[in-house]
């Protein structure tokens, strides 16, 4: 969800402050790419990998070794 937030604050901020009008796919895209980040460098020991996460992020979260 912070996540969600996070990067929705940060398109909405590039349109006022940059003109730059992001779309959905992007957004989400840029969503999907923090999350994996944020749980990545939240977690020490890890086993997913980056083409795991774009397939299925959820099933990801679950499987990983944390």
């Amino acid at each position: 969800m912070y996540t969600t937030l996070w990067c929705t604050w940060k398109a909405r901020n590039d349109r006022i402050f940059k003109g730059t009008k992001r779309g959905d796919d992007w957004i989400f895209d840029d969503i999907v790419t923090t999350l994996f980040g944020w749980v990545k460098n939240r977690g020490k020991n890890l086993s997913c990998t980056w083409e795991d996460w774009k397939m299925d992020p959820c099933h990801s979260i679950s499987s990983c070794n944390m």
